[in-house]
């Protein structure tokens, strides 16, 4: 990426030459078809995107499972990759403990696990700590939870 230039200015030129190479035509050459096919990409590309940018330290945030997220000023970039276990006690339920539920986060391509309720719910990782501060959707009794529903609530701090 230039620097200087937004991730949405470098995407929309990258759109164009895509369209241009695609239609073989010049550049300032403009009908519908061409038109059409600029948008068409466009919505495809930001449809796609799984990145979110620009979240701030010492903030909650949420992060979608699939989803990556940059951490401002940090370097650092964050993916929740899966939810290896969620056997959290359901609402509705009479249980001997509440559960927990583990997730795994990459951290700048170095994988950290986390948990709802046993240790570790925090880990170290250069100068920053993060921690999973809740995990949703919360079971229900005899509900199954979609996988792509889950949402990770963490915070990154300074160490």
């Amino acid at each position: 990426m230039e620097k200087g230039v937004s991730r949405e200015e470098n995407c929309a030129a990258r759109i164009r030459q895509l369209c241009y190479k695609l239609t073989g035509r010049k550049k300032g050459g403009r009908d519908m078809k061409h038109i059409l096919l600029v948008i068409s990409i466009a919505v495809l590309v930001f449809a796609f995107s799984t990145n979110t940018v620009g979240q701030e330290l010492g903030v909650q945030f949420d992060l979608k499972l699939g989803q990556q997220v940059t951490v401002q000023n940090t370097g650092l970039t964050l993916i929740f990759t899966s939810v290896d276990n969620d056997s959290r006690c359901p609402e509705g339920a009479k249980c001997v403990w509440p559960g927990n539920a583990k997730v795994t986060i990459v951290v700048s391509q170095k994988e950290i696990k986390l948990n709802t309720h046993s240790d570790p719910k925090q880990a170290t990782y250069s100068d920053y700590i993060l921690r999973l501060v809740t995990l949703s959707p919360y079971p229900k009794l005899n509900e199954q939870i979609n996988p792509k529903d889950y949402v990770a609530r963490l915070i990154v701090t300074k160490k």
